[in-house]
C-alpha cells in the first residue's frame, strides 16, 4: 500500500531495493560491449567540467548545448575531480534530493502517490537515471512548482531551473495569472542575482548553447522522425540515411532538415496557446500540476530531440501529478510509464536496430512514441474537463491562493 510510506522504514527500503536494482543492472551491463556506452556521457561530463573549472566552455563541442547555470554545475564537479563516477554521485544526490522535496510535500497532504511514482523512477528508467544530466533541472522544477503557493520563490526557482536546462521556466505556465506578476518578479531577480553573473562568468557558454542547439536536425528517435524510421524498415536504410550529429543520430535527408525549424514553431504555438488560455482564465479549474504536466508533455512531442533521458523529466512532472493533480490527469500518467520503459528497451539494447533499420528496434520504438502522444492526448483531455468540486478541491490541495477552509476539506483525489 502507497500509504505506508508514510513510515520512513519504508520509504528507505523501496529507495534501497530500486536504487540497488539499477546499480545491479548497471554493473552488468559495463560488461557488454554494445551496453557499456550508456554512461559514456559521463567521461564527456568529466572533461567539460575540467575545462570548465579552469574557465574554459566547451563552446566548440558540438555536444555542448547547455544554458550558462549549467556550467556552474559542471565546473563545481570539476573542481572536486576529473573523475566521471563523480557526476554519478551527483546525479545520485539529485535523485535522493527529489525524493526528499517529494516526502515532505506527501507529509503535507497526507497523500503518498507522488513519491511512490519517483521510487519506482529507476525501474522505468533504468541505469541512464543516473547516466544523464537531467535530473539536476528536474530537480529544479519540482521545488519550483511545488513552492508555487508563494509565486516570488516560485518563479526564482523555475528561472534557476531554466538557466540550467530551459524546459524549467516553461513550467512557470503552472503560475495562476494572479501570480503572474509576482513570480516575474521572483524570475528577474534570480535572473539578474545568478543567470545574468553565470552569462558573465562563462562569456563562451552561451554562443555555443544557441549555436550548437540551434543547429540541430530531426534526431531518429523524435516523435517526427517515425515516419522515417519505417520508410528505413520496410526499405532499407538508403530510405532514411543516418548521420550522427551533435551528439546524436539525425536523418539526414533535406526533407528531415526543412522539418526540424518548423517543430520549433510548433512547440511556441501549443505553449502560446497554453499562456492565452491561462490569462483568460479558462484554465483556473487545473491544478498547477496539470498545467505543467501537459507542457511538458508538449514540449517533447513537438521537440527535434527526444533523447531517452528526457524521460527523467516526464517522471518528475508525473510525480507532481500524482502529489498534487487531479484524478483524471493521473490516467494520462499511465502511457508515460509505458514510453520511458520502451525508451529503456530501446537504449541501449536495440539502438543500433533502430538505425539499422531492425524490427525489434523499430518496434519498441513505435511503442515508445505511441505512448508518448496516447499520454498527450488524454492530458489535454484531462485538463480540458471542468469537474467544479474536484478541480477546486485539487487546486486548493496545491496551496494556490486557498483558504485554510478550503484546505480542510478532502476532495475526490484525495
Amino acid at each position: 500500500r502507497v500509504s505506508r510510506l508514510a513510515e520512513r522504514r519504508h520509504r528507505l527500503t523501496w529507495w534501497g531495493l530500486t536504487r540497488g536494482f539499477v546499480l545491479i543492472v548497471a554493473v552488468a551491463m559495463m560488461f557488454h560491449h554494445d551496453w557499456k556506452h550508456i554512461f559514456d556521457d559521463l567521461n564527456v561530463y568529466a572533461g567539460w567540467g575540467v575545462d570548465l573549472a579552469a574557465g574554459q566552455v566547451p563552446a566548440d563541442d558540438p555536444m555542448w548545448q547547455y544554458p550558462p547555470l549549467a556550467a556552474f554545475v559542471f565546473a563545481g564537479v570539476g573542481l572536486v575531480g576529473s573523475q566521471p563516477w563523480l557526476f554519478a554521485v551527483l546525479f545520485v544526490a539529485v535523485d535522493l534530493a527529489i525524493g526528499v522535496l517529494l516526502t515532505r510535500d506527501a507529509a503535507r497532504r497526507g497523500r503518498w502517490g507522488g513519491l511512490a511514482v519517483w521510487l519506482a523512477a529507476p525501474v522505468l528508467l533504468g541505469p541512464i537515471l543516473y547516466g544523464r544530466y537531467d535530473a539536476v533541472p528536474t530537480l529544479a522544477a519540482l521545488a519550483g512548482l511545488l513552492a508555487i503557493a508563494t509565486p516570488v520563490v516560485a518563479g526564482a526557482i523555475l528561472a534557476v531551473g531554466g538557466g540550467l536546462k530551459v524546459w524549467p521556466a516553461v513550467m512557470a505556465l503552472a503560475l495562476s495569472q494572479r501570480a503572474w506578476f509576482k513570480g516575474a518578479l521572483g524570475a528577474l531577480s534570480a535572473a539578474l542575482v545568478i543567470v545574468v553573473p553565470a552569462t558573465w562568468a562563462f562569456p563562451g557558454g552561451i554562443g555555443g548553447f544557441l549555436g550548437n542547439g540551434g543547429e540541430r536536425g530531426l534526431q531518429t528517435e523524435s516523435v517526427a522522425a517515425l515516419p522515417f524510421v519505417w520508410a528505413r524498415l520496410f526499405r532499407g536504410e538508403q530510405a532514411a540515411p543516418e548521420s550522427f550529429r551533435y551528439g546524436s543520430s539525425e536523418i539526414d535527408l533535406p526533407i528531415a532538415d526543412a522539418i526540424a525549424p518548423w517543430l520549433i514553431v510548433l512547440t511556441a504555438v501549443g505553449l502560446l496557446v497554453l499562456i492565452v488560455l491561462r490569462a483568460l482564465g479558462r484554465l483556473d479549474h487545473a491544478p498547477p500540476a496539470d498545467i505543467a504536466f501537459v507542457a511538458i508533455l508538449w514540449l517533447m512531442v513537438t521537440s527535434r530531440v527526444l533523447s531517452p533521458q528526457f524521460n527523467v523529466w516526464l517522471v518528475g512532472m508525473a510525480a507532481l501529478v500524482w502529489a498534487a493533480g487531479s484524478q483524471r490527469m493521473r490516467r494520462a500518467t499511465i502511457p508515460v510509464a509505458v514510453t520511458a520503459i520502451a525508451a529503456q528497451a530501446l537504449y541501449p539494447f536495440s539502438y543500433i536496430d533502430i538505425i539499422e533499420g531492425g524490427f525489434i528496434g523499430t518496434a519498441w520504438h513505435t511503442v515508445r512514441i505511441v505512448a508518448l502522444l496516447c499520454a498527450m492526448v488524454m492530458a489535454v483531455r484531462a485538463l480540458a474537463a471542468r469537474p467544479a468540486l474536484a478541480g477546486s478541491a485539487d487546486r486548493a490541495q496545491d496551496g494556490e491562493h486557498a483558504a485554510p477552509a478550503e484546505r480542510a476539506v478532502p476532495g475526490p483525489s484525495a
